[in-house]
């Protein structure tokens, strides 16, 4: 338990970083944040935060900006939370 202190310590730490002016990068950093403690998994939190950041980048119309390690990043997340 002390370690999973700290590890959500240093998590808290970057979000002073995050632009949360931007909907590109506040959405998804915001539902990753959400997830976690809501699901009790980090590893849940982290693809829900890959999938939005990739729809909130279709919906804007930037395909162009999805790297495709990303496109199968988000791919694999949403088919491993399909999948249980």
């Amino acid at each position: 338990a002390p370690a999973l202190v700290i590890v959500g310590m240093f998590m808290i730490k970057r979000i002073t970083e995050i632009d949360f002016t931007d909907i590109e990068v506040a959405f998804p950093a915001f539902i990753t944040m959400l997830t976690m403690p809501l699901t009790y998994s980090i590893s849940h939190g982290m693809a829900f935060g890959f999938i939005s950041f990739t729809i909130i980048k279709i919906l804007l119309g930037k395909f162009k900006d999805i790297d495709i390690v990303m496109w199968v990043i988000a791919i694999l997340s949403a088919l491993s939370l399909v999948i249980k």
